[in-house]
């Protein structure tokens, strides 16, 4: 759906009433503006996300009730599922990257040695690309069996450490909020690392759907 405003003389926009009902939006609700190219994306502003320690995140994991899963069932599920790997993030300076199954052990539990050793790296800090989420979302999934629902919870408490860093981490929370609504968390995540582009364009003719109006960047199907 298209809506139309002006610009006045001092520079500002008025957004229609009916879209702000539509929106949620009400009056005080603080509103990012993102551009690219010639586009701009307004959003509500995030609310700042209150870091938890390690041992919280400990009380809330439900140790995964079967047997351990190798490194090597871990790798061929991977493989089952093989994408182009994202790129573009950057990891912030001084900070170590991890491969999934170091965050898959620290989610899951079901080895009590390599999880302690995930955890201590998670004490020295580390980054979490874009690919390590995808291939986790992928391990949770068709491995140990997880649904929709508890795939994103467990991400979002991953996201809530302190100690854990993501490329963009709005985005990425954005991410997996259209994943927990129906969107394949990768093609979300593909989106967000092309945001400083002009369009993605897919052959997918659900993507624009599941990438809803707030999307990083336009979606274009090629027809």
């Amino acid at each position: 759906m298209t809506e139309h405003t002006k610009i006045s003389p001092e520079g500002e926009a008025i957004i229609p009433r009916e879209l702000c009902e539509r929106l949620n939006w009400r009056p005080g609700t603080e509103i990012e503006i993102d551009t690219s190219g010639d586009r701009v994306v307004l959003r509500p502003k995030p609310e700042p996300r209150e870091r938890i320690s390690l041992a919280e995140f400990r009380q809330s994991r439900v140790p995964y009730e079967g047997p351990p899963i190798s490194i090597g069932d871990m790798e061929e599920a991977i493989e089952r599922a093989t994408r182009q790997a994202l790129g573009g993030e950057r990891a912030p300076q001084q900070m170590i990257g991890v491969d999934t199954n170091v965050v898959v052990r620290l989610i899951v539990l079901d080895d009590r040695k390599q999880t302690d050793l995930a955890e201590t790296q998670l004490q020295r800090g580390m980054f979490i690309s874009h690919g390590v989420l995808i291939e986790t979302e992928w391990v949770l999934r068709s491995v140990y069996g997880f649904d929709r629902s508890r795939t994103c919870q467990e991400l979002l408490r991953l996201l809530d450490l302190a100690g854990v860093e993501v490329g963009g981490l709005s985005d990425v929370l954005w991410a997996v909020g259209r994943h927990r609504e129906g969107a394949d968390l990768a093609d979300m995540l593909h989106l967000v690392s092309s945001r400083d582009q002009l369009a993605f364009v897919t052959f997918d003719r659900d993507l624009p759907r599941d990438a809803g109006s707030d999307t990083p960047v336009a979606v274009e199907l090629l027809v």
